[in-house]
């Protein structure tokens, strides 16, 4: 009789799949517009996968966020970009990152003067969102954050944010800075130190990952970190490259009264 009721029991299908540890299930039943949906623009390069994975584990770690990755290669290292977007969204099982479609043969061909001086990727990361996010209807990204592959976050990131985004335009955080270059960039930190920074909406006071950014304002008002610059200028735009992510912060601050800054250290920023 025992055998006969494993039989049944068997007959009436294969079992049900075991359920998913809790972050990988986020990103298969909240990668959706049920929640304000945060993408990433990681500007990245090869040296940088080990951590990415750690970059992007930390963000899935939210139990209900909307969430993806776009990936931009400021290297022009284009198969290994290929192979990273594959790496993760084989870990996590739901294309969750995507490589941008902006080669650097387009923007070489397009605005040719970049050749003369590394623009850090910024005018890559300007046409991909104009192109892929700001003028297209498909798009589902209701809110940016730009960073590096370099850069990490704390498994609390978008648990802390996900209040404030259906009231703010500007969201930012606290962060722990650690430089290589504080010789170029002393507001950063000095040389083998890391340093808290109680991120403020002010000059030197905030950096570009550690922001969150509503699109709709974003395309209101027509902000570029460089490519604007580039078109009037390109010896000027060439000369500050170094503070094009601030620039754009302080831009953007003039367009809106809905910002709000956490007090919580939930971003590593470690070089630029």
């Amino acid at each position: 009789m025992f055998l006969i009721v494993l039989i049944l029991k068997n007959s009436r299908g294969p079992l049900p799949p075991k359920p998913l540890p809790y972050s990988f299930k986020n990103v298969l039943d909240h990668n959706t517009l049920s929640d304000p949906h945060v993408c990433f623009i990681i500007r990245t390069r090869k040296s940088q996968e080990a951590s990415i994975l750690g970059l992007v584990s930390a963000i899935l770690a939210s139990k209900s966020m909307g969430v993806s990755f776009r990936f931009l290669d400021t290297t022009n290292d284009f198969h290994s970009l290929i192979k990273m977007v594959d790496m993760i969204n084989n870990i996590y099982g739901w294309k969750v990152a995507k490589r941008s479609p902006i080669l650097h043969s387009y923007i070489r061909s397009t605005y040719p003067y970049v050749e003369k001086f590394n623009d850090l990727g910024f005018i890559q990361t300007d046409i991909h969102i104009q192109h892929q996010i700001l003028d297209n209807p498909e798009s589902d990204c209701k809110f940016l954050v730009v960073t590096n592959g370099s850069d990490l976050y704390g498994t609390g990131f978008m648990d802390a944010i996900k209040p404030e985004l259906p009231q703010q335009h500007m969201i930012g955080v606290d962060y722990v800075s650690h430089s290589t270059y504080p010789e170029k960039f002393p507001w950063i930190a000095r040389a083998g130190t890391d340093m808290e920074v109680f991120a403020e909406f002010e000059w030197d006071k905030i950096d570009l990952g550690a922001t969150v950014l509503n699109v709709e304002q974003w395309r209101k008002n027509k902000l570029t970190f460089l490519l604007d610059a580039m078109k009037a200028d390109p010896q000027k735009a060439a000369e500050t490259v170094h503070t094009a992510g601030q620039k754009l912060i302080m831009s953007f601050k003039e367009t809106t009264e809905k910002r709000k800054i956490i007090r919580r250290a939930l971003y590593l920023q470690q070089e630029l």
